[in-house]
This record gives structure tokens, C-alpha cells and sequence, in this order.
């Protein structure tokens, strides 16, 4: 069970989302997911002489990784279209679990050896959580009540809305347009929003109340084809990717 979540480029910074399959903390190595260049999946590469990055700051832990999962942003990465804020790693992956390996000075409520996850759409009527964007205009108008709240936090359905009545259709529901990222958003508002999860959802997850949908489980050496289903939309749910099974608990996965 992991013990508690930890926010990817929150005030707990992971550094080696690079999916570490080093046995010990003195490996100088790891292995990585590369792009040789933006595009398809076929572009993708595993660096097995990845460089194991140092700590920034006495507020960063050093994560040695048992498992990943592909998120959209890995793919709109691959294609050039999702750059990394300035300052972080230009390494694909956002997600992970594994075990802290190095902590920081100022790193509170963790200790070396804990096992932790690192970050990190549904539609209703009264609120569209959206991250599809122009393909999905003319199905969100019609969905949505009265006074509804459209949020939209992606694009993977692209940017333009070829509703030529798009605005008038908004006026008449009085519909509330948010937008929201969560790359280049401020440290605190991530450690805002991950306080917000953990004392929400997290107890939920280990009791068994809430259970995450997981589409597949592959392996790192399996991420051009993790890619390729994803840019499908085959996916229903989390692909998984294993890196280090010697850290899976044996209930996990």
C-alpha cells in the first residue's frame, strides 16, 4: 500500500521521472524514455545510460521508480506540441510510483524508503469536464443545462470550434467557460491541489471505496506501443508500464 501521494513539481519534486530501474542508490545510471525526434511513436527510445539526476534543492526527493503510466501529455510531448516548463527535466514521463531514495533537508512528512506515487473525463450536465476540446464542441453545447460550467483542460481534439453559432449557443445557456493547465501552473497552487486529493480521494483508494480504471500493463521497453494505442483512443483507462517489478508489491498491478 503506497503510503501517501506525492505531486509531481510540487513543493515534493520528483526528479527522476526518467523511470529509474537502478538497484541501489549508488547506481550512477538509469534508464530513460528519449525522443529522437518530434513525431510518431516510432521516434521513441530507451536510454539505458540516462545520467541519475541530484537533488536541486533541499526540497526535492529522489524517486527510484517501480512503475509509469502514460498520460496525454506524454504523447503531445512527443510531438512538439507540449514543452516542458522552464527548469524541468525535458525527460518523457509524468507519472510514477516507487520509493524515495534520497529526501531532501527541507522535505517534511516523508522519509528514504517510503513508497509513494507521483503525479499526476467525466460529463455531467450541470459541469463538462473537457480535455478534448474542438471535436467535442457540438456534443458539449448540447449537453450541457442552464447555467452549466464548461472546463476545459486539453485539446487532444483540436483547437478550433467549427460551430459557427458556438458563441450565441454559450449565451443562451449562460454557459461558464473555464481553462485550466497544470504543467506551468505555480508550485503552490500544486501542492494546493494535491492536498486537496490526498485528504479527498487518497483513504478512499486504500479502503477500496474508489478503484482506479487501469486499461493495460505493459513494460517500459512497451512505451512506442503504449503511444500508438493512446494516439488511438483505444485506451480505457491507465496503460501502466512496469520498470522495476523487485519494487511491486506483490498485490500491486
Amino acid at each position: 500500500m503506497l503510503k501517501t501521494f506525492l505531486q509531481l513539481y510540487g513543493t515534493l519534486v520528483v526528479r527522476n521521472l526518467a523511470y529509474s530501474t537502478s538497484t541501489t542508490a549508488m547506481a550512477a545510471h538509469m534508464r530513460a524514455v528519449r525522443i529522437k525526434s518530434f513525431g510518431d511513436p516510432s521516434q521513441l527510445y530507451i536510454e539505458d545510460q540516462e545520467p541519475i539526476p541530484q537533488l536541486a534543492s533541499n526540497h526535492d526527493v529522489l524517486l527510484h521508480v517501480a512503475a509509469t503510466a502514460l498520460n496525454r501529455a506524454d504523447t503531445l510531448q512527443r510531438k512538439g506540441g507540449y514543452n516542458p516548463p522552464k527548469g524541468a527535466s525535458d525527460i518523457l514521463g509524468l507519472e510514477a510510483s516507487g520509493v524515495i531514495e534520497k529526501i531532501g533537508s527541507n522535505v517534511q512528512g516523508f522519509k528514504e524508503g517510503d513508497r509513494v506515487m507521483a503525479l499526476l473525463a467525466e460529463q455531467g450536465v450541470d459541469i463538462i469536464l473537457d480535455p478534448v476540446g474542438g471535436s467535442n464542441v457540438d456534443q458539449n453545447l448540447a449537453s450541457i443545462a442552464m447555467d452549466g460550467r464548461w472546463v476545459l483542460y486539453g485539446l487532444m481534439g483540436g483547437p478550433k470550434a467549427s460551430n459557427d453559432k458556438f458563441f450565441a449557443l454559450m449565451l443562451r445557456k449562460r454557459v461558464q467557460l473555464l481553462s485550466s493547465t497544470l504543467r506551468a501552473r505555480s508550485l503552490d497552487y500544486k501542492k494546493d491541489l494535491v492536498d486537496s486529493f490526498e485528504n479527498h480521494a487518497l483513504e478512499k483508494f486504500v479502503s477500496g471505496e474508489y478503484k482506479p480504471i487501469i486499461d493495460s500493463i505493459t513494460t517500459l521497453d512497451g512505451v512506442a506501443d503504449a503511444h500508438r494505442r493512446m494516439d488511438a483512443n483505444l485506451n480505457s483507462g491507465k496503460i501502466i508500464m512496469k520498470v522495476s517489478d523487485s519494487l511491486l508489491a506483490k498485490d500491486e498491478l
